[in-house]
């Protein structure tokens, strides 16, 4: 019968195997030095020898680390900001790029905008809207290539268009800085721009 490492036997335990871990879980048996040994009944049993021979194979082999749940989720979300951040720097549009736009996996303050107005945000950015070159490019017939103002219509029009009123204009000179800094970041002052542009400046034909 296994002993516990007093020297007594132990009446509650059946097997050596659950003696082993209590022993090493025990920490009053922390200095006792403990082995593992074929019992002689056992020796020239072809099962337990070949056991172990697997048993000490295993053991002189390294420890495979075996990752939880918890250290997987973990590296999950330290791993996908660098995945998506380096695909979008290879997929980005120039247009995109130029602008500094970054690609957010959160829900962006712009979507809360109404469904027109965001539309125009977007078209900004893109190109993609009711501009001279956008037209030119897909050979549409029925456009108008420039502003009541008498300017070409462009993407950042908007922001040089000399019927917007100047209580409303963000300066009389902006930047191509402060024009990408309200494109991306004051989608709000964008949205004053674009409702009053759209109703009074240009109304002929609206981006949908």
């Amino acid at each position: 019968m296994p002993r516990q490492h007093s020297g007594a036997p132990h009446p509650g335990w059946q097997t050596s195997q659950i003696l082993y871990r209590h022993l090493r879980g025990d920490k009053t048996a922390r200095d006792v030095k403990s082995d593992l040994a074929m019992r002689p009944w056992t020796h020239g049993d072809t099962g337990n020898e070949r056991a172990d021979e697997l048993a000490k194979l295993g053991c002189s082999k390294d420890t495979i680390s075996i990752p939880t749940a918890a250290h997987i989720r973990r590296l999950a979300r330290e791993w996908l900001p660098r995945a998506v951040s380096q695909w979008w720097k290879e997929n980005a549009s120039a247009k995109y790029s130029a602008l500094g736009l970054s690609f957010s996996t959160q829900v962006t303050p712009e979507l809360d905008l109404p469904r027109r107005l965001l539309g125009h945000l977007l078209a900004a950015r893109t190109g993609h809207g009711d501009f001279a070159a956008y037209h030119e490019r897909f050979h549409h017939e029925d456009y108008s290539p420039d502003c009541l103002c008498g300017r070409r219509k462009d993407e950042k029009h908007i922001f040089y268009c000399r019927k917007i009123p100047r209580w409303l204009r963000v300066t009389d000179n902006i930047s191509q800085q402060r024009i990408s800094d309200i494109l991306t970041k004051d989608h709000k002052r964008f949205a004053r721009l674009a409702e009053y542009f759209f109703e009074h400046c240009c109304p002929r034909r609206p981006m949908q």
